[in-house]
């Protein structure tokens, strides 16, 4: 017996081997899955308790369908500031003063070039009526 008839022989031996089984059991194998799929799809819809609604979308008027209409809003008293004004600070807005946080070196993004930076620590402005505010900025990285 030459090598080529023994591997033909292999060959069939194991085709014969597996023939019997081979598409049965996949196409049983399959079958099985599809069961257990359906069985647990049936096992979680009985544990809920009522069945879906499927809701609705309202319906939305047309673009345009609606007339003009006056606006409504309420008028608390009590909401009002005690200055008599609208509150806020009125224009033109001048700095009175500035401090700074310590000068940081700020490097590039190549790591080429290095420059100072003096990030703004407090900025202390006044309004036209003289109303101070003062604005405070965290000295970020």
């Amino acid at each position: 017996m030459t090598l080529a008839d023994e591997r033909r022989a292999i060959a069939q031996g194991m085709a014969a081997s597996r023939a019997a089984t081979g598409a049965d059991e996949r196409r049983a194998i399959g079958q099985r899955l599809v069961n257990e799929r359906r069985g647990i799809k049936e096992d979680l819809n009985a544990l809920e308790k009522s069945p879906r609604k499927n809701a609705q979308l309202p319906q939305l008027e047309r673009r345009g369908t609606r007339g003009p209409a006056v606006g409504v809003g309420s008028w608390n008293p009590n909401r009002v500031p005690s200055s008599g004004g609208g509150g806020g600070l009125v224009s033109p807005i001048t700095e009175v003063s500035r401090t700074y946080h310590p000068d940081r070196l700020v490097w590039s993004s190549e790591g080429l070039v290095a420059f100072t930076r003096k990030p703004t620590n407090e900025l202390l402005m006044q309004d036209a009526e003289g109303t101070q505010e003062t604005r405070v900025f965290l000295n970020a990285p």
